[in-house]
């Protein structure tokens, strides 16, 4: 991806509410705009809207989100889990925006399925979403404690007015992203402990450590 991505500044809060994925390396960033924002900036494609459409989040795999700039000019990425219970209260409001924004993608990416995408965005927690245009990162904003923040986030950097309130609708507690917290099994956790077990079991029997342990606590008693 564009090296621009990176060309960005933080600002740090008190607290981010996130769900950390990977080692975040005392990174608590809260929000960062591209510098290039300073640039003139040309009116996003957004799509053209019939009486009756209605604009909703698409949830999209890994080689979709790969293509993505390929299919969208403008447009809002939200990375998520199921066993963040950020993620899970966040996105009844995230199923909501797509309506006051008609025109504009918003896509979803569940980050169960592989942690290396966020990794390729240049985040390591969720929720994160991140407002792109074609490959290149516009805005991206780590809190989402409140949601009015992300509102005035996209109205600004894409130069857009929302057509209406933020209305958190009845379907939006059922989807597109899921409102289901669904706690995970961490096999890596098993794995680590597993191998320590294994590796203590191996010089144990290697030195005769349980022998001469236990030699010298019957001398002791």
């Amino acid at each position: 991806m564009s090296s621009s991505i990176y060309e960005i500044f933080h600002y740090a809060p008190p607290t981010v509410n996130q769900c950390p994925s990977i080692d975040s390396n005392g990174n608590s960033s809260y929000f960062s705009a591209s510098l290039n924002s300073l640039q003139p900036f040309v009116p996003c494609q957004l799509h053209n809207i019939t009486e009756n459409y209605t604009n909703h989040v698409q949830l999209v795999d890994s080689n979709y989100l790969m293509r993505a700039p390929t299919h969208f000019d403008c447009y809002i990425l939200l990375f998520f889990a199921r066993w963040c219970h950020f993620s899970v209260r966040f996105a009844p409001s995230f199923n909501a925006i797509p309506r006051s924004f008609p025109g504009l993608d918003f896509v979803a990416y569940d980050v169960s399925k592989s942690l290396r995408y966020m990794t390729y965005f240049g985040t390591n927690a969720v929720p994160s979403v991140f407002i792109l245009r074609k490959n290149k990162l516009l805005a991206r904003l780590n809190s989402t404690s409140d949601i009015e923040i992300l509102l005035s986030l996209i109205e600004s950097t894409l130069h857009l007015n929302k057509t209406s309130n933020l209305t958190i609708e009845d379907d939006d507690r059922l989807g597109p992203v899921t409102t289901l917290f669904e706690p995970s099994f961490d096999y890596a956790l098993l794995f680590s402990w597993l191998f320590v077990g294994l590796f203590i079991y191996y010089y144990a029997e290697k030195y005769n450590l349980i022998t001469i342990i236990r030699y010298r606590f019957s001398r002791q008693n």
